[in-house]
C-alpha cells in the first residue's frame, strides 16, 4: 500500500531506524525513527507488522502470539540496557 507511512517507511526500514533490534513472525523491533533530524528519547522501541493491516484483528494466531513476545522481549533490552525500573 503505497500510502501508508510505514509501509513507506519499511521500504527504506535503515534509512530511518537503522538495523531492526528484533524481528519474529512477521514483526519488526525497530529504534524510533530520526524525525526531522531530532533523535527519539533513549530506549524507545517501536514493533510495527511487517505487512499492511487496517487492525489488530486482521492478525493471525502466529502474528499475535509473536507481538506479545517482541514486547517482553523488547521490555527485556530496554531494561539491560538502560537499568530502567519500569518500561511503559
Amino acid at each position: 500500500m503505497t500510502d501508508c507511512m510505514v509501509c513507506l517507511k519499511h521500504q527504506e526500514l535503515k534509512k530511518f531506524t537503522g538495523k531492526p533490534i528484533g524481528e519474529l513472525g512477521g514483526w519488526l523491533m525497530t529504534h524510533f525513527p530520526v524525525l526531522d533530524g531530532v533523535l527519539a528519547t533513549q530506549g524507545h522501541l517501536l514493533i510495527e507488522t511487517q505487512r499492511h493491516i487496517q487492525n489488530f484483528t486482521d492478525l493471525s494466531d502466529e502474528e499475535a502470539v509473536s507481538l506479545g513476545l517482541l514486547v517482553r522481549e523488547g521490555t527485556k533490552w530496554i531494561q539491560d540496557q538502560f537499568k530502567a525500573e519500569h518500561v511503559y
